[in-house]
């Protein structure tokens, strides 16, 4: 019942591979071109283009055949049909498959057949689909599988996220399956047709109108800056595995925050392992791997029936996959039970020590092994500083003045009535230089009011607090980072300034935002460097009662003992410990 394409070329069959030399496989794997945007695979054969005739017009068999006369070469590598899909074939796909992986020592096979149906049998099997073109026969193009001696993939554990890509990410949004079509051209733009020939492309095109078939989903994934298309990449996974076909940059950095966005991606919802084919420097930097095909087979065939959730995106800051919640050194509590941690409350606060992916490897910091730590998701994390500063509310005064209030021992920030005079304080021999100095968005002129004014009393200038508000949002004294959802906006909104298009300056409003913004950060800071404080010297008082106590510890215990009482004798409290008010 299994096919025979013909009976002179015993080399094409699966069985009689072996008579077959490896020098003309090996010399399409040096001339076939990378996935990802390499130069079109050799050909031979004379003769002008002619026109594909459909299988219809010629039997399946007899195309094959023609195609053997006119193209000698393929006879040297194996043939597959889509009479191996069919439910009863002898031999099947799975079985030519297992042989080729086995004992054939090239890249390459063969086929006549661009089916979309028959395209995801291949990528369900394995294989890597790639295009042929022109050749001399009945049709003008070829369909080259490709299974790789050496298969290229990603585990999301050993990811390495650069912080180049950390900080130009901000910069971009990432979007999955909203243009496909447009990355299909972006790729012909940058690498030609290469091996990215009209049929497969029409198959392509067609699995991805059609949502796929049974686990294989084509996909398209596209980087946006300024609502331009400046990188992206086809793809497809089957089940829990993603591979990458052919990708495009248009914009320097661009590339790296598409690669480490995808990856972060997957991770999240819940792939296995990321297919990158053909092992290349970018790739392995990225904390890619070498794996042999019998090993990739095998792990394809463990997550390719595995349901996965939905790939689609809508465009979505780049930096919310990229900067992760939590830094390294951030002190974090355990949401969730979990079997190392424990119940007691004193045993869920951990370090973060390293991200896996999107997931954190946190030490607890009350275990009795201190070396040894846990991966838990960002789920089952939570921040030990709770109170939100953020949430302070305007209070309007009598007099038409609206007040925002501050921790205590920090100044307010007062938004004048309209139609006050501004006083200034008489220069003294301390601030009489600072006096001189003038504030970023003040009016220039004397004596002339001003809508929105902070408290003169120690209270910074715009320019530090800028720089205090970008310190503080990284959370100085626990290693916390803001989460890069609110971070685009904060920091488009500390460098443009919207000027009065009648006066040419900074509007009231304007500056009343920007300095609420710098205000409620700086307070953020402040208080989470308190609760900090509060949170080590609880947890070095317990380690110390346990004689667990380095000499770093000791250190950083004894200086927190003795700002305590510093701030108590200020304010004349006796013993009180008032720890969580300190400076």
């Amino acid at each position: 019942k299994s096919y025979k394409p013909c009976p002179t070329s015993s080399v094409t069959t699966v069985h009689g591979m072996s008579g077959g030399g490896p020098d003309v496989g090996h010399s399409l794997q040096q001339g076939g071109g990378d996935e990802l945007g390499g130069s079109s695979v050799g050909r031979t054969g004379k003769g002008e283009k002619k026109k594909e005739k459909l299988h219809s017009d010629k039997g399946e068999a007899e195309v094959d055949e023609t195609l053997l006369r006119h193209n000698p070469w393929l006879a040297q590598i194996p043939l597959l049909t889509p009479k191996m899909c069919e439910p009863l074939a002898e031999p099947n796909l799975a079985s030519v498959t297992a042989h080729i992986a086995k004992h054939w020592p090239s890249d390459f096979c063969w086929s006549s057949c661009f089916e979309p149906s028959f395209l995801a049998a291949l990528m369900h099997e394995g294989y890597l689909p790639t295009a042929h073109g022109p050749v001399d026969g009945p049709v003008e193009y070829i369909l080259l599988p490709k299974l790789h001696q050496e298969r290229c993939i990603v585990l999301f554990d050993d990811l390495k996220v650069s912080r180049s890509a950390r900080s130009k990410s901000h910069n971009y949004q990432l979007s999955v399956d909203t243009a496909f079509d447009e990355v299909v051209e972006k790729c012909l733009v940058q690498h030609g047709e290469s091996w990215l020939h009209p049929p497969i492309i029409d198959s392509f095109k067609h699995l991805f109108r059609s949502g796929g078939t049974g686990q294989v989903k084509m996909h398209s994934i596209e980087v946006t800056h300024e609502g331009k298309l400046v990188a992206g990449e086809l793809g497809y996974s089957v089940g829990k595995t993603y591979c990458s076909l052919s990708g495009f940059t248009a914009k320097g950095g661009s590339g790296s925050v598409q690669c480490l966005g995808l990856a972060l991606l997957l991770h999240e919802r819940g792939f296995d392992f990321w297919d990158l084919g053909m092992g290349m420097e970018y790739k392995l930097k990225m904390g890619a791997r070498q794996v042999s095909r019998a090993d990739f087979l095998q792990m394809l065939r463990a997550s390719r029936d595995l349901v996965c959730n939905q790939l689609s995106l809508k465009a979505t800051n780049a930096s919310c996959f990229l900067v992760p919640r939590f830094r390294i050194g951030s002190y974090v509590r355990v949401r969730t039970p979990h079997g190392k941690v424990g119940r007691l409350a004193d045993l869920q606060v951990g370090v973060v020590t390293g991200h896996c992916g999107v997931h954190f490897k946190v030490r607890l910091h009350d275990s009795t092994d201190t070396k040894e730590c846990i991966i838990l998701p960002v789920q089952q994390l939570d921040d030990v500083c709770t109170e939100d500063v953020a949430q302070r509310r305007e209070h309007t005064r009598e007099d038409g003045s609206v007040v925002i209030s501050g921790l205590p021992g920090l100044p307010l920030l007062v938004r004048r009535a309209p139609g006050w005079t501004r006083c200034r304080r008489a220069p003294g021999k301390r601030d009489a230089g600072a006096s001189k100095k003038t504030r970023v968005g003040d009016d220039k002129t004397a004596g002339t009011g001003s809508d929105a004014d902070m408290q003169e009393a120690a209270t910074p200038s715009c320019a530090q607090a800028d720089h205090d508000a970008q310190h503080l949002s990284l959370g100085a004294g626990n290693g916390q980072q803001r989460h890069a959802a609110g971070g685009e906006s904060d920091r488009t909104a500390a460098t443009v300034r919207p000027v009065d298009q009648t006066t040419g300056q900074e509007s009231d409003d304007a500056r009343w935002n920007r300095r609420k913004g710098h205000h409620i950060q700086w307070n953020a800071g402040a208080l989470r460097r308190r609760q900090m404080r509060l949170v080590l010297f609880q947890l070095l008082t317990k380690r110390e009662e346990r004689q667990n106590l380095s000499k770093r510890a000791a250190r950083t215990l004894k200086k927190l003992r003795i700002n305590s009482a510093r701030q108590d004798m200020k304010r004349g409290e006796g013993g009180v410990v008032r720890l969580g008010l300190c400076s």
